[in-house]
């Protein structure tokens, strides 16, 4: 009788499931991808978005773009805008790397700015 009114206090205390843990029962039940599948999935300097600017010259966006490169590739800002500049041949110094409100939180955007980057750098 102990046990069943412990375990009923118990049950009454403990939070029921939230969304975020039915969830994440929900997401361990799916299957994995395989490895060849995970490395055709990372990001890599084909897959970041250049746009041409009609100003001249070319933008990339950091926020889900070049940042996703650099975090799949472990470079870091000026590495990754290079590596994009190669594959699309074009000049560094012609590019813009274009912030928006949300890489605030995300990059040391003063740093970014100290280190005299061939490209530049400006917001949305």
């Amino acid at each position: 009788m102990k046990d069943t009114v412990k375990a009923l206090v118990e049950s009454a205390c403990m939070p029921s499931l939230d969304f975020a843990t039915k969830n994440r029962s929900a997401f361990n039940i799916l299957d994995p991808v395989t490895e060849a599948q995970n490395v055709n999935m990372t990001y890599v300097p084909q897959k970041v978005i250049v746009v041409k600017d009609p100003e001249g010259g070319y933008m990339v966006e950091y926020a889900n773009n070049l940042e996703r490169l650099m975090i799949d590739q472990d470079l870091g800002v000026a590495e990754a805008m290079q590596m994009v500049c190669d594959v699309n041949d074009i000049s560094i110094d012609e590019c813009t790397l274009v912030m928006d409100e949300s890489c605030v939180d995300r990059i040391d955007i003063t740093k970014l700015i100290e280190a005299d980057t061939d490209f530049d750098v400006k917001r949305k």
